[in-house]
């Protein structure tokens, strides 16, 4: 399963931009895209799939929790992109 531009759209429609809280636990998501136009997210959490990488995270300037344990990441250098978490898992 792919979370694009698309499906974001149709789950929030215009209210993607006051989204604050994203969980899709074990959705077997393989990737995830277009994420920065929930600029509110504060909590994402995408544990349980099978990520590889997730792109333009760095512009979520409200992220304080990200959860990614148990995806398939091949790198982790986003990560330090993101100043402000308390949590990343």
């Amino acid at each position: 399963m792919k979370v694009s531009d698309d499906v974001i759209e149709t789950l929030t429609g215009e209210k993607c931009r006051e989204v604050r809280l994203l969980e899709m636990c074990n959705a077997e998501l393989l990737f995830i895209e277009n994420i920065q136009k929930c600029v509110e997210l504060r909590i994402l959490n995408l544990r349980g799939n099978f990520i590889k990488e997730i792109e333009n995270i760095y512009t979520l300037k409200n992220l304080w929790n990200l959860d990614l344990a148990h995806n398939e990441l091949t790198s982790s250098e986003f990560i330090l992109q993101l100043a402000d978490l308390e949590g990343t898992f």
